[in-house]
């Protein structure tokens, strides 16, 4: 074999030959429950040093079990994993400094959230060897909760046990409205999908994914604040991992004929099998109620009150207004029916802006004149200060009031 410098790597066949068995193991593979022949017949590339560290990576991979067996242990040596494969890069860049683009690893030991960030270390790895500049947001899914979303949908699709109502939005739906007791009052079965820290264009973009999916609801809850119909988000970031998805998958996808997660998530509606990264319980990880609900985060109020300042322009988004419209639109000639749900926020944010609840009141009706033909159901003055845990988000008791209230609503 040519003896090739670090940097020599970049661009070679032999990167890529790497690389090819990394998407293998790690994207299509989930990096779980590995067969030592997966690995072999690789021969490492380049000089002494390269060769070292791409047999460190290699001895790594093959000490993962499976994550069903013990999940703590399957993550933590995932992140040893996630480690190797960050020495290899800065080993080829010639470089100690890990690019400021990318989160760093999660503090948690769940798997449904190490796996994707072992695959967002390979699509970094790829950058370096392909010779191709690091870019942001480059995790392959929008979030942990993206990825278990899709996965359970996927799921519930091929069992014919998709839900007939969705609750989306942001964390301000995903906090705000209690699914059980919405399919309890419409004795429907009813899921939150919402999104944290997703922006009304990214929800817009979601529920387009999950049509994608083959979900055809019968009702759509969007809950949304007129917060969020300030916000002036620019470009979509749940786009990009999506063509990033299609791109990592590229290596393995071209080998099938079907759909291209199988490679991923295994086939849907199948049993998951010890080789899944993730666990059978895609979507109850997300469907519980959450604790911390009951307690202010004093970094998030500090976050919120620092995004005040946006109030300097009262002028509400028509950016963001026009992609709810362009949404809910898309979802309606879809055959669902569509309910906005204008959610409360704290009294700060209401004196934020110059004109204090008349703007809010007015950014309210532009978006009702954007979409005339959607149903807006308004619960601001639902709850007052006293459940809200932050500037945006209500506490669990909030939350069962909104609940209630919104299914009354729905009633009437």
């Amino acid at each position: 074999m040519t003896e090739l410098a670090p940097g020599e790597l970049v661009g070679q066949p032999e990167a890529r030959a790497l690389l090819d068995v990394l998407y293998q193991v790690i994207v299509a593979q989930g990096g779980c429950d590995l067969a030592p022949a997966s690995l072999v017949g690789v021969d490492p590339p380049g000089t002494d040093s390269v060769s070292g560290a791409v047999d460190e990576l290699f001895s790594a991979l093959e000490s993962v079990g499976p994550s069903c067996e013990d999940p703590a242990a399957w993550s933590g040596k995932m992140r040893v994993v996630i480690g190797k494969l960050d020495d290899l890069d800065r080993l080829v860049r010639g470089s100690d400094e890990v690019p400021h683009t990318y989160d760093d690893l999660p503090t948690s030991d769940r798997p449904v959230e190490m796996a994707p960030a072992a695959v967002r270390a390979v699509e970094r790895l790829d950058h370096t060897l392909s010779g191709r500049h690091p870019v942001g947001a480059s995790n392959l899914w929008f979030s942990s909760q993206h990825l278990g979303f899709t996965a359970g949908l996927r799921d519930a699709v091929a069992r014919s046990t998709a839900p007939e109502t969705l609750i989306v939005g942001s964390s301000i739906a995903y906090r705000g409205i209690d699914a059980e007791i919405v399919a309890s009052a419409l004795d429907q079965d009813a899921l939150n999908v919402g999104l944290v820290g997703a922006s009304l264009p990214v929800v817009g973009e979601w529920l387009a994914e999950i049509r994608s999916l083959g979900v055809v609801p019968t009702r759509i809850i969007w809950a949304l604040n007129t917060h969020e119909l300030h916000v002036r988000t620019g470009s979509l970031p749940i786009t990009e991992p999506a063509d990033l998805r299609r791109r990592a998958f590229g290596p393995v996808a071209s080998e099938a004929d079907g759909d291209r997660l199988d490679w991923v998530l295994g086939p849907a509606g199948s049993p998951v099998s010890s080789s899944s990264p993730i666990g059978a319980d895609w979507l109850d990880r997300f469907a519980s109620r959450d604790p911390a609900l009951q307690e202010t985060d004093e970094k998030v109020l500090a976050r919120h009150r620092s995004q005040l300042d946006r109030y300097s322009d009262p002028q509400p988004s028509v950016e963001e207004m026009t992609a709810v419209a362009t949404a809910a639109g898309a979802a309606t000639a879809a055959g669902a029916q569509v309910t906005l749900v204008v959610m409360p926020i704290h009294s700060e944010v209401v004196a934020a802006h110059p004109d204090g609840a008349e703007g809010h009141d007015r950014a309210l009706a532009r978006l009702a004149r954007l979409a005339p033909d959607v149903e807006i159901i308004d619960l601001r003055s639902v709850v007052g200060d006293d459940r809200m845990v932050d500037l945006l988000h209500v506490d669990a008791q909030g939350r069962d009031s909104l609940s209630a209230r919104l299914v009354e609503e729905l009633h009437s």
